[in-house]
């Protein structure tokens, strides 16, 4: 594959930083936008990362870029779940690209009506693939109506995360969510006085109004982004697939 342009996202860790300027020693570093490829080197939070800037250059171009997350950890005891631990050089990127299996993955997409009146876009849309997390900001608790299917139920707590089949081992998981299939979605609760799951067909939508608009609750996804206040938000299943090219079964 000597034509291959690779975009490189490279954990700050020193183990990742030095097998990152290796690969670009090797590779070089293409620039998103004109790249065929983009290779994150580190954990999941890097992996996450990767995939939300291959987001932002699809809805900047329409231009869908495959992703390859080699875990770059020096430890045998931090295996990342959606990272390949088949590269251990440099030269041998191209040939895990082109032996490795595709799978399209989608993300959760929010839209949103936003708080503050002084921002210039009263609605905002964000992207979740692992989860998206309603959650007041600070140690306040924020009370939720959130409405599924027939059913309307009230959290007054920290929040909610809503999570897709890619993100079901992880923050979600932590907060003792129930397994789903991959046709499905989780929403659980967060230290909330209730402890609420539910298992959702990932066809349903999520729809969140804040009762407690005085208190910032915001928009927390993929590796802790967070978004400014909102007082609504309308959560479910984009139609958007993101190819994530892997060498090993998920956990």
């Amino acid at each position: 594959m000597p034509d291959m342009k690779i975009h490189f996202v490279i954990s700050p860790n020193e183990y990742a930083q030095n097998f990152g300027k290796a690969c670009i020693e090797r590779w070089g570093q293409t620039h998103l936008l004109q790249a065929s490829y983009v290779v994150s080197l580190g954990g999941d939070g890097t992996a996450l990362l990767a995939k939300q800037e291959i987001l932002s250059a699809y809805l900047l171009t329409g231009k869908m870029l495959p992703v390859y997350n080699i875990d770059c950890s020096d430890s045998a005891e931090h295996i990342g779940a959606l990272t390949n631990r088949a590269v251990s050089k440099p030269d041998d990127i191209a040939d895990a690209l082109a032996d490795a299996k595709k799978t399209q993955v989608y993300p959760l997409r929010a839209d949103c009506e936003m708080s503050e009146s002084n921002l210039a876009e009263k609605y905002r849309t964000y992207y979740g693939f692992n989860e998206i997390a309603v959650k007041v900001k600070g140690y306040e608790m924020t009370y939720l109506d959130v409405d599924f299917l027939n059913e309307r139920v009230c959290i007054k707590g920290d929040g909610i995360v809503i999570a897709t089949p890619l993100g079901r081992r992880g923050y979600y998981y932590n907060l003792n969510g129930m397994d789903f299939a991959d046709n499905q979605i989780g929403l659980q609760s967060i230290a909330s006085r209730e402890n609420i799951n539910r298992i959702l067909s990932d066809e349903n939508i999520v729809q969140v109004k804040v009762k407690s608009t005085h208190r910032p609750t915001c928009i927390m996804r993929d590796c802790n982004l967070i978004s400014s206040p909102i007082l609504s938000a309308k959560i479910y299943k984009s139609k958007i697939p993101l190819t994530v090219l892997k060498d090993r079964q998920r956990d």
